[in-house]
């Protein structure tokens, strides 16, 4: 089916993305494994699969600049984005989903590749269109402070709660 038969299911169907736009994006692996690594001291301490999501987001915010990564963070089993799309393009969207999926695929075939894991994804991800620069300074805050939260929430050494 090609791309633009597909529905898309975004929190604001009559916004006009091709304007340009802030997103937030999360998508976490399936099932919720903290195959990424742990959290110690409110930081997040990379596992040798963590260090290669991070390493394949650095190496995608560099290789586009349809969309353009503005602040992120790798968790134990998911990662949030913050992805700006710059305005006047055809389909940024698609140039959205794209990113992703090229994080996704690089991170799962590298894993499977160089350490013999093999990474399932959540299909799709959520996203939150950031419509002022207030919603945008709370977004990078909470991807700031995350690796904090989460420590204050599960403790040091708490198993991964699946909720």
């Amino acid at each position: 089916m090609p791309y633009e038969e597909i529905q898309h299911f975004r929190r604001y169907h009559g916004y006009d993305y091709s304007r340009g736009a802030v997103v937030f994006a999360t998508f976490h692996l399936e099932p919720r494994q903290p195959l990424f690594g742990r959290i110690e001291d409110g930081r997040m301490v990379y596992s040798a699969v963590g260090r290669i999501a991070a390493a394949v987001i650095e190496k995608e915010s560099h290789r586009t600049r349809d969309a353009q990564l503005k602040s992120w963070v790798v968790m134990p089993d998911h990662i949030h984005l913050r992805i700006y799309l710059p305005p006047g393009q055809a389909a940024p969207l698609k140039k959205l989903g794209q990113f992703i999926y090229n994080v996704k695929a690089w991170t799962r075939n590298n894993a499977q590749r160089e350490l013999g894991v093999m990474l399932g994804w959540q299909k799709n991800y959520h996203d939150w269109l950031c419509l002022s620069r207030e919603v945008i300074e709370t977004v990078d805050k909470y991807i700031a402070n995350n690796p904090l939260k989460w420590s204050l929430m599960h403790g040091p050494h708490a198993p991964l709660r699946l909720v």
